[in-house]
């Protein structure tokens, strides 16, 4: 399927307590996403707290045993 052709989703669509699976790497991305980007002053203020609390859930995540 051609990314033409992909359906849109919208994120605000999203139901929070929807269950997903991804994988460690794409966590590990996230993570260096979040880090570059506090780094480069990339976030406001206001937005650290839900900064934190994504690298908080996502580490926590990376760390949990199965």
């Amino acid at each position: 399927m051609d990314s033409e052709t992909k359906k849109q989703v919208r994120i605000e669509d999203v139901n929070d307590d929807k269950k997903i699976t991804v994988t460690a790497k794409d966590l590990k991305i996230v993570l260096s996403i979040l880090s570059a980007g506090a780094s480069r002053g990339l976030f406001k203020p206001e937005e650290f707290s839900l900064i934190g609390e994504l690298n908080d859930n996502v580490k926590k995540s990376l760390t949990d045993k199965d």
